[in-house]
């Protein structure tokens, strides 16, 4: 199962859930009629999307058969995940944030940066942050940047960029 956001709170008293996403598809995921799985602990709850709408770098989502917030609000700090399977295929290049997480970072020269903990999305590129040691490395996952991502490997190697290191 892959985590592709979570519930952080509700919207006004119809049932309205918001949810912060970690998934470049959030918006098909949340298509109307979509089905998402509802995470916490051992508790797994099967639901479909009524309707859903973007708001202040979240989502507003209706979910079918929960007309009230006292019928949502057992889902707060749940996880949205959803099978492998219904990843949506990527190009070539292209790379999923959770395949990116743990990754080992090496400069040009192969010295061990540190792990990717986490990727921050910022508009006009992701940003990979690094930790080693307690410190954070922030590397733009650009092209001219990055100069190999190897999944089976599980390495990142970068370019010799003047006055990044």
């Amino acid at each position: 199962m892959i985590n592709v956001g979570y519930v952080v709170g509700f919207h006004g008293l119809k049932g309205e859930i918001k949810i912060k996403s970690t998934s470049d598809f959030i918006d098909k995921r949340l298509s109307k009629g979509n089905k998402l799985l509802l995470v916490k602990d051992n508790d797994e709850q099967e639901v479909t999307i009524k309707s859903s709408r973007n708001h202040k770098n979240t989502y507003l989502v209706y979910l079918d058969g929960y007309n009230n917030l006292n019928e949502v609000e057992k889902f707060r700090g749940y996880s949205i995940k959803v099978n492998e399977d219904d990843l949506y295929p990527l190009e070539e290049d292209e790379y999923y944030h959770f395949e990116l997480i743990g990754l080992k970072v090496y400069d040009y020269q192969n010295n061990l940066l540190g792990s990717i903990s986490s990727i921050l999305e910022t508009g006009a590129n992701d940003i990979l942050v690094i930790k080693e040691n307690n410190q954070e490395i922030m590397i733009p996952l650009i092209k001219s940047i990055v100069n190999e991502i190897n999944i089976s490997k599980g390495i990142i190697t970068l370019f010799e960029i003047d006055g990044l290191f």
